[in-house]
């Protein structure tokens, strides 16, 4: 069985990948596509912050029984807690992706065009009624959506390890010094477990709005079930771009990225680049820019009409039509209309393997299935005020909230770390810089393929030429002794960067013509620095288990 890793569970998601294309012996190549690469997260977190309140939107993704799934976050006060949306990682995971485009150029010579923290049973809750109460550990107790909940004080472990157990939870032995970081006078811990009779796929994202002076990733704890190079992905929303406060910066060498095989390579990159920070403990800046692209993406509430124009619909057809009409989210109705429609797991099972850039999208898939087994039940009965509100509360509530906490914010920063178990010794917080610049998430090179026998051309960004004799591969294979960063820095929260570590001259100045395989790249002096170095995402599940080099 897989186990949720981390605090925060384990999060996957699939993004369809492009297929690597070649390019003819004379550089005369289909036109390039933008990698978007597969893209896998321990970790998935929207922060908001504003007048000294922190609200967390949280992803959470289980793989396991029903009645094994706990999850535990610490918290500096008493949060207020809700369900939330998959919508909201949708909007921003779709316009701050990463893209890698390699343009083509014709050269000399050429003639013609073309192309929680968690364990097997960690924290099972046994929490019953509402309101405030449960003696002097429990501080809240409640449920929502398809999970129950309770707030304990954490002044001192014990009590609170006694009134878990005593309550149904079960605390590992082996978990009790991850804990002591967060014992401390005024803090408390949120404890999630699902309903009885509640399944897997009734998981969604939570919300946790708090008073806290900054947003913060509790990653000691989450080191208990850790896995190598677990990927973190935050995004931070505001009026200014986001820094990490007690973690470096890095900015990754854009010599080692595999522009013809869709950037393939880039977690790897990114992890060594960070191995080059103090500690290990840096981040990435992905994107940083207007969140414009990401509220016009996510929509408007409005689109979803009225929970009694809902309840109208008294069939099964009339009710999945007027949905699909009005634009619910298909992927997230599932839980609530795969019993109501009879649909057997395996008619979702191949779903995302027909998506394709240029096809159906996975909600075009979800709605032709909803239609095709509502139409198998024309005279079914069930009650459709019942369900509309079980829909509304569930569903169209936390997407309703997303759309307007996300419009609440002009800024929105994407950051990510890659961090091994034993790294994650420090809590990463997070707070803001205003005269710092935009980071865009397009990243673009220039391959220039000349048909006289000259050697074809890579340019990056930053003025850097790369020569191949082979016409057919063109590859930049990594070469010893060259650093992963270009750049190590500190951010503040005002002025520009802290340089501890600027690599871009010698990265400017190297010369390696002894590169392996069948290509042969050496160093021009570069033309200057171009635009800014952009960065992006790809945490490929067969990478989790690279191997480190010796650490410092």
């Amino acid at each position: 069985m897989r186990k949720t890793h981390g605090m925060m569970g384990m999060t996957l998601l699939a993004v369809a990948a492009f297929a690597p294309q070649e390019a003819e012996a004379c550089g005369c190549f289909a036109a390039p596509t933008p990698a978007e690469p597969v893209v896998q997260a321990g970790e998935r977190i929207v922060f908001g912050y504003s007048d000294g309140k922190v609200t967390a939107h949280i992803q959470i993704q289980y793989e396991g029984a029903a009645s094994d799934f706990a999850w535990m976050l610490p918290m500096p006060a008493v949060p207020e807690f809700r369900l939330g949306s998959e919508e909201l990682f949708n909007a921003l995971e779709d316009t701050t992706r990463p893209q890698f485009i390699l343009t083509p150029q014709q050269g000399e010579g050429c003639g013609g065009g073309g192309i929680g923290c968690g364990d097997d049973v960690a924290f099972l809750a046994g929490v019953a009624d509402d309101g405030r109460g449960g003696g002097s550990v429990a501080v809240v107790q409640s449920s929502a959506g398809p999970y129950e909940y309770a707030v304990v004080r954490a002044d001192e472990k014990a009590p609170m390890f006694d009134w878990l157990r005593e309550n149904g939870y079960f605390v590992p032995s082996a978990s009790d010094a991850s804990f002591d970081p967060y014992i401390k006078p005024n803090a408390f811990f949120l404890a999630l477990k699902l309903k009885s009779g509640a399944t897997t796929g009734d998981l969604q994202p939570i919300v946790v709005e708090y008073m806290s002076d900054f947003a913060m990733v509790p990653i000691i704890l989450t080191s208990m079930g850790a896995v190598p190079d677990m990927g973190i992905q935050v995004w931070v929303l505001g009026s200014s771009r986001a820094i990490p406060r007690n973690y470096q910066h890095v900015e990754i060498n854009e010599e080692y990225i595999d522009w013809n095989n869709q950037a393939n390579n880039y977690a790897d990159v990114v992890s060594r680049a960070i191995d080059e920070a103090e500690g290990h403990h840096a981040f990435v800046t992905e994107y940083a820019g207007t969140s414009v692209t990401a509220q016009q993406r996510i929509g408007r509430a409005a689109r979803f009409g009225r929970q009694e124009d809902l309840a109208t619909n008294t069939t099964p057809s009339a009710l999945v039509g007027y949905m699909e009409q009005n634009q619910f989210p298909a992927v997230a109705l599932r839980p609530i209309l795969q019993p109501l429609l009879d649909i057997p797991d395996d008619a979702f099972d191949q779903l995302a393997n027909q998506t394709s850039p240029f096809g159906p999208t996975l909600e075009q898939l979800y709605w032709s299935t909803y239609n095709e087994y509502a139409a198998r039940r024309p005279g079914s009965e069930f009650d459709a005020a019942s369900t509309a509100e079980d829909i509304w509360t569930r569903v169209i509530a936390p997407t309703q909230e997303a759309i307007g906490f996300l419009g609440d914010f002009s800024y929105v920063t994407r950051l990510l770390t890659l961090l091994d178990p034993e790294e994650m010794t420090k809590d990463p917080a997070f707070s803001f810089n205003p005269d710092l610049p935009d980071v865009s998430n397009v990243h673009t090179a220039t391959q220039i393929n000349h048909c006289n026998g000259a050697p074809n051309e890579l340019i990056l960004t930053d003025g850097r030429i790369y020569l191949s004799n082979d016409q057919q591969v063109f590859e930049v294979a990594p070469k010893s002794g060259v650093p992963f960063a270009s750049r190590v820095e500190i951010l503040g929260q005002e002025g520009p960067p802290q340089i501890v570590t600027d690599n871009r001259g010698l990265l400017a100045d190297s010369d390696d013509s002894g590169a392996g395989g069948c290509t042969h790249v050496r160093y021009r002096h570069r033309r200057g620095l171009g635009v800014s170095i952009v960065l992006g995402l790809l945490f490929v599940a067969s990478r989790v288990t690279r191997r480190r080099r010796q650490r410092s």
